[in-house]
């Protein structure tokens, strides 16, 4: 009926994608048989999940970020922000001691940075890629407000 347009589901979408790795210098590689990640879109919240690991490193630094399927909405006051739950991660070089995230505070992008607490100043600091081996593997479970 007229008066619940609103809350009809527009929108539903199931998939997989695969994610890219950017770093600030060098490169990262995917592993072949480990590179898709799920996604799942209803409406307009994208739920992501899956597990990523690394074939081949080329002298990776710098901050770590990742792409996502669907650009994050730009909403007012930061409302499309988000931080995902911890990372399963083994595999880091010098392995961060603290938990790690992936983060986005940049509304209206297409990637997450990749993230630590581990600093102790009560800030996140990004992951530096040269912590990545070709044993690095990372399980992520997040959400997000899609454009």
């Amino acid at each position: 009926t007229a008066n619940t347009a609103s809350n009809v589901l527009d929108d539903y979408e199931e998939g997989t994608f695969t994610p890219t790795f950017t770093v600030a210098s060098g490169s990262l590689t995917v592993h072949g048989s480990h590179n898709t990640l799920a996604y799942t879109k209803i409406g307009r919240v994208v739920h992501v999940q899956g597990e990523v690991r690394f074939s081949a490193i080329s002298s990776p630094s710098g901050n770590m970020s990742l792409s996502l399927p669907f650009a994050v909405a730009d909403l007012a006051e930061g409302a499309a922000r988000f931080m995902s739950s911890p990372i399963g991660q083994s595999g880091f070089g010098g392995t961060p001691d603290g938990t790690i995230f992936a983060k986005n505070t940049n509304e209206g992008t297409t990637t997450i940075a990749i993230q630590t607490s581990v600093s102790g100043d009560g800030n996140d600091d990004n992951v530096n890629a040269n912590q990545v081996s070709t044993s690095t593997e990372l399980i992520f479970t997040f959400a997000y407000i899609a454009a």
